[in-house]
């Protein structure tokens, strides 16, 4: 049996995952001469967005944190899936939105499955 010290955050390890592959595939967007939509500031703003939910994921997966600042985190975190994955459709970003959507489940499992490290 697990001790209570060693939880895994399931749903913050999907959401670190999917963030990192969208920043990839984001970069490969913004800077992919040829693709339409490489070198504008809706696929920048798509770049910066996907990394600022890796901050949030690693944040939300690996430290133990009050119940305020963790609520804060997870509303910050949605906020990030949910206009990054409109500004991926509205770039017709297909892969991205995708990403957001295995975030979002990510995000779901965290916030109702996975237990809070508390500090």
């Amino acid at each position: 049996m697990p001790s209570s010290s060693s939880r895994t955050a399931y749903g913050g390890w999907l959401m670190i995952t999917a963030a990192f592959v969208s920043v990839i595939v984001a970069a490969v967007y913004a800077f992919s001469v040829g693709n339409g939509i490489a070198l504008t500031l809706g696929t920048y703003l798509v770049l910066g967005s996907s990394a600022a939910l890796l901050v949030l994921s690693m944040l939300l997966a690996g430290t133990g944190m009050g119940r305020g600042m963790r609520g804060l985190v997870l509303a910050l975190a949605v906020i990030d899936i949910l206009g990054t994955a409109l500004a991926a459709y509205f770039l017709l970003a297909t892969w991205l939105v995708v990403l957001m959507a295995i975030a979002l489940v990510g995000w779901l499992v965290h916030l109702l499955v996975d237990q809070p490290l508390h500090v």
